[in-house]
């Protein structure tokens, strides 16, 4: 069997590869961090090509699509989806938003731009995903929430900074060591403030009560 590469990344495959190939993709990965698939264990190497080369193309054909302003004639959005809309014969007025609907009588119509109703519309880019690196954190370093998403809270008082008392699992502990966040917290949230500051007095003391070091660890850090 044997298959060529196209000039676009893709393989070329005949059909009756399919069934290889549907056996393969349930032992490949696809890796987030790289953007494709992958096998180590695997020897089909040509079918793990052609596998990528189909994913990109997809991707790229939907991308394309995704772009492309669609004729009302041709297509009507999904109902009551956002979308950008325009029209063709004035090109200068910028896309709007706006999405069709259904009246009482299940007709379409936009309730936005029924006067003057737009020729054309796309569905609108979903922003990027962007990939954050994380950080190697370490017991000491004082933190601070990168959002709200991950506002240190206790009742009604908040903190705007707290110190990794461990990592796995990761747990956080305020400044005054009268709060401990053990379940509730990711390192993922978290971003460094200082990783040279001296844990407070009160916090070693409660690491000593809660057992994450022993009294003897606390003294030889305080010497350090």
């Amino acid at each position: 069997m044997r298959f060529g590469t196209a000039s676009n990344g893709c393989c070329d495959a005949p059909c009756h590869a399919l069934p290889e190939i549907a056996k393969i993709l349930n032992v490949v990965t696809y890796s987030e961090a790289l953007g494709f698939y992958h096998g180590a264990a695997l020897n089909n190497n040509h079918m793990v090509a052609y596998i990528n080369g189909a994913w990109m193309a997809w991707q790229a054909a939907k991308a394309r699509v995704e772009n492309e302003w669609i004729s009302v004639k041709d297509k009507t959005p999904p109902t009551d989806e956002t979308v950008l809309v325009c029209w063709d014969y004035h090109p200068d007025v910028e896309p709007e938003k706006e999405y069709m609907t259904l009246d009482e009588d299940l007709n379409e119509y936009w309730p936005n731009c029924e006067v003057v109703p737009p020729t054309h519309w796309k569905l609108i880019p979903k922003p990027p995903k962007i990939k954050v690196k994380m950080q190697d954190l370490k017991v000491g370093d004082l933190v601070k929430p990168i959002d709200h998403r991950y506002t240190l809270a206790s009742g009604c008082s908040r903190y705007p900074h707290a110190f990794v008392v461990s990592i796995n699992p990761f747990q956080l502990m305020s400044e005054e060591g009268d709060m401990y966040w053990r379940c509730t917290v990711e390192a993922k949230g978290y971003e460094l403030i200082d990783s040279l500051q001296k844990l407070p007095e009160k916090v070693v003391q409660r690491m000593i009560r809660e057992g994450l070091i022993t009294p003897n660890e606390a003294q030889v850090a305080n010497h350090d």
